[in-house]
């Protein structure tokens, strides 16, 4: 398709508001028959024809200037192997729902976006990339893939970068991913935002190595794994992430959970709901220094919260709702299972007035020990609400 100008100020297009620009640079691209600097086929019906090359080469002109904004018209644009790739300082922005892209049927690629350096053998990500106000259509049930980790959008060894008001959906793996290349290329200081994940074969939203970055506001709804899943996977990493006012619903299989942090020191967990989820709602495991606090949790198959292995850390506030789903009178609203030196205080934890499908409002395991368990709201439940087994566990004040 053939360039229509070197230079194309969003701005003298409409497309923002009087006064406001973007810096330094910006193109953008439209289907044939709009006023664009590039322009991707129209029929949309014909899968074969695919549009990364035309936005790879707006995107390389945007970096070539030192960075700006690739700015996507409304439409459906078809992406094949190897997908958008994102440098440096580069934002990739559509027009909301309107602007789809949409994998195409063949395509075997690990990420329809995805950042450039995102190679493990050199260890380099990229700085400043945003990508927001666009849908993501992973197709999976147009085409089954042959790899199993082709994702929607994947940022790897990313710094400073934003995901925001992005719509994903029918993703053959996972929806959004941080992902990390080798020490000490993290993904750190990144923040995905008010995103919808819907419908994901694998997880919603994966942070694998991440270091102080943000999950903020998000919506994830039908995974056939982990809503949000936090792991560390080497030494050193997955530390002061933050997931906050997340909305999770139906994820995970029986044997996934609706959030779960993995081997991730100094996380905060806050003023999430999470609705159905396939496991556990929360789940810790081998982390120490977390905050769960302030999460609504209700009808998880098994517990509400899950402490297993982890140390020294809160959980302080939330209100759990009708656990143990799978089983009646089996799980309980939070557990501890080989857990110290951790605070349980001031949630609510039981069933409603026709009902006592917990088996206890909090439990505590022969091995977990040292810990404190008061001031909570334990009542209705199957068979306790209160059942602590460490010898230093200090309890108090909980009505059940």
């Amino acid at each position: 398709m053939p360039k229509l100008s070197s230079y194309s100020p969003l701005s003298a297009s409409g497309l923002l508001a009087s006064g406001e620009s973007f810096f330094p640079f910006a193109k953008v691209v439209g289907l044939v028959g709009t006023l664009s600097d590039y322009l991707c086929d129209s029929n949309t019906n014909d899968q074969s024809t695919t549009t990364q090359a035309i936005i790879n080469s707006a995107i390389s002109d945007v970096s070539s200037a030192g960075g700006g904004t690739v700015h996507l018209r409304a439409g459906t644009y078809y992406v094949k192997t190897p997908g958008i790739s994102l440098p440096d300082n580069v934002t990739l922005q559509g027009e909301g729902f309107a602007t789809v892209i949409k994998r195409s049927v063949g395509s075997e690629f690990p990420g329809t976006i995805h950042n450039t350096n995102n190679n493990a053998t050199t260890g380099i990500g990229n700085v400043g990339i945003t990508v927001r106000n666009l849908t993501i259509d992973g197709n999976y049930r147009g085409y089954v893939p042959s790899g199993t980790t082709l994702n929607n959008l994947t940022m790897a060894g990313c710094i400073r970068s934003l995901i925001d008001h992005v719509y994903i959906y029918d993703s053959p793996h996972a929806g959004i991913v941080l992902d990390y290349t080798d020490f000490p290329a993290y993904t750190h200081d990144t923040i995905v935002r008010n995103c919808v994940v819907d419908t994901s074969v694998d997880i919603g939203i994966y942070c694998s190595n991440p270091y102080s970055n943000s999950i903020l506001g998000n919506i994830v709804n039908n995974t056939a794994s982990y809503g949000i899943r936090v792991i560390r996977r080497t030494s050193g990493g997955a530390q002061y992430n933050l997931g906050v006012h997340n909305r999770l619903t139906n994820c995970g299989t029986n044997t996934t959970d609706g959030i779960v942090i993995d081997q991730a020191d100094l996380t905060e967990v806050s003023s999430n709901q999470i609705v159905g989820a396939g496991k556990n709602g929360i789940q810790v495991v081998n982390a120490a220094y977390v905050n769960i606090n302030g999460n609504f949790i209700s009808q998880p198959q098994q517990n509400g919260i899950l402490f297993t292995s982890a140390s020294r850390s809160s959980v302080t506030g939330n209100v759990i709702y009708q656990a143990s789903q799978q089983t009646t009178n089996t799980y309980s609203g939070i557990s501890l299972s080989s857990t110290a030196d951790t605070t349980v205080t001031g949630n609510r934890s039981g069933d409603s007035g026709s009902g006592t499908r917990q088996k206890y409002g909090v439990s505590e395991d022969g091995t977990s020990d040292n810990n404190v368990i008061s001031s909570n709201m334990l009542d209705r439940n199957g068979t306790s609400g209160l059942n602590t087994v460490g010898a230093s566990t200090i309890t108090g004040l909980n009505r059940v």
